[in-house]
């Protein structure tokens, strides 16, 4: 994931065809919700307050972590 921090714009490699990301906020509520058509995606968070949110990618196997907007 990079760049991580950032203003709202961050992009996920090494992703495989038909894996999922979901985005979270701080409260636990899904605000994004997006599958992989490639080995990478792109997320905009621009749009959301400043502050932490998580994310969790599955697929073959299962991530996750944590995304800083400043």
């Amino acid at each position: 994931i990079s760049p991580n921090p950032s203003l709202g714009q961050f992009q996920i490699s090494n992703l495989k065809n038909g894996d999922q990301i979901e985005v979270y906020d701080l409260t636990g509520r899904l605000i994004l919700n997006k599958v992989s058509r490639s080995n990478s995606i792109f997320i905009d968070l621009s749009d959301k307050v400043n502050g932490i949110y998580f994310f969790k990618i599955y697929g073959s196997s299962a991530y996750s972590g944590k995304l800083i907007k400043q």
